[in-house]
């Protein structure tokens, strides 16, 4: 069933004689031959096979071992026959108007940010950047409801309870979303200090449950910005071995919080090294599927204090201005499964100059795209399918 020849020597056979293996193969996919069971599951892209290693019957990440025409490897690495093309309809949209949107600031309050960073500690540079005279929020607080939560925990360092809180887990300081409310968000970033740990999957599913109870202001889209240093850990184990459970937390609440409307945008102001896991917050954040390592880096990171206010600059002046709300419902679909065009030129989903979902009944045009539509000389085309009432994921 697969392009190409893949019985060549090398290959390795599958418990079941029917299916025709990638693995071993040159070029064969990277997680070939992990080992599994249930508790330990393959990476997305292979399935567990009988003699418990995990193996593929073809990859969609390298064209020769891509399945045959009318057919699509599924995220499991088998070959399926490719689902019908839904009926696309047209959507009405609005251009962006006036309309203010709440971000809501989960900052990091962990001991490791006081680490330097571009001269200063990282507690400070985040201070200077949100809470500065000049910095974000008094820039942009009367166009923005911001709202400041500040997160960490106490861990017991030794003994039988290592690990566990010692005392309220997650610690979180908050400043309620609001209006013009820069002086304090200042006040309360100047008097805190870092504490300890790092619990960011139970930080995030505390704020979205406060922004869920509450409810958006004015009708405008909601957004988590998360400022945070390195891996984080969470309240079950705050000193773990290593952080891939809490990563996989952290990367569910994320993704919760999208389904549930929320945007979450990634600041990262932490050393330089592996940060993949902040790119996969970062395209879940979006609605987007899970990066590759190579992809390109949607968490925003610089070297230096002033780096990191122009990277974040454009980022709240895309969320004012260069949303488009679908003014008509459409069918539950997956990322990227309609079209967008601006001036009857197609955007492409995920691209830097095209689009990328915004949450329930929203899309958000990037880069160029983004330009025009601030310029207001320009016409957004949506087409989504629409078998059935729903909402944009």
């Amino acid at each position: 069933m697969l392009a190409g020849t893949l019985t060549a020597a090398g290959a390795c056979p599958s418990t079941n004689p029917s299916v025709v293996s990638v693995c071993g193969l040159e070029d064969s996919p990277e997680g070939c031959f992990d080992s599994c069971d249930q508790t330990q599951p393959c990476d997305i892209g292979f399935f567990c096979s009988e003699d418990r290693l995990c193996d593929a019957e073809c990859s969609e990440h390298v064209p020769r071992f891509a399945c045959s025409t009318g057919e699509i490897c599924g995220t499991d690495g088998r070959c399926r026959t490719r689902p019908p093309a839904p009926s696309l309809c047209e959507t009405p949209t609005r251009a962006p108007a006036a309309q203010t949107p709440t971000v809501e600031l989960l900052v990091d309050q962990s001991s490791s940010m006081r680490v330097p960073f571009g001269g200063v500690s990282r507690w400070q540079a985040v201070q200077e950047l949100l809470g500065g005279s000049d910095g974000l929020v008094a820039r942009f607080g009367d166009r923005i409801h911001f709202g400041l939560t500040l997160y960490s925990a106490r861990s017991i360092d030794s003994g039988p309870d290592q690990g566990k809180p010692d005392g309220r887990c997650p610690m979180l300081t908050q400043v309620p979303a609001a209006i013009a409310n820069s002086a304090l968000i200042r006040e309360t970033l100047l008097e805190a200090e870092p504490i300890d740990d790092t619990p960011t999957p139970d930080a995030l599913r505390a704020l979205r449950a406060h922004m869920l109870h509450r409810g958006p202001l004015d009708g405008g889209p909601q957004s988590i910005v998360l400022a945070t240093d390195g891996e984080p850990d969470s309240c079950t184990n705050l000193d773990p071995a290593d952080s891939s459970a809490a990563q996989a937390q952290t990367l569910a609440a994320v993704q919760a919080a999208f389904t549930s409307g929320i945007r979450t945008f990634v600041v990262f102001v932490g050393s330089p090294g592996s940060t993949q896991h902040l790119n996969e917050l970062a395209y879940a954040g979006l609605g987007l599927p899970l990066p590759e390592p190579d992809a390109e880096q949607r968490f925003f990171a610089a070297e230096t204090s002033a780096e990191l206010d122009v990277l974040f600059t454009q980022l709240l002046e895309g969320i004012i201005a260069c949303e488009v709300e679908l003014t008509a419902p459409t069918a539950p679909v997956s990322i990227c499964s309609g079209e967008v065009s601006l001036n009857d030129e197609l955007l492409i989903c995920g691209d830097a100059n095209g689009w990328e979902p915004a949450g329930t009944s929203r899309i958000r045009l990037r880069g160029d795209a983004c330009a025009a539509l601030s310029g207001g000389t320009t016409a957004v085309r949506a087409r989504f399918p629409c078998q059935a009432p729903g909402g944009l994921i």
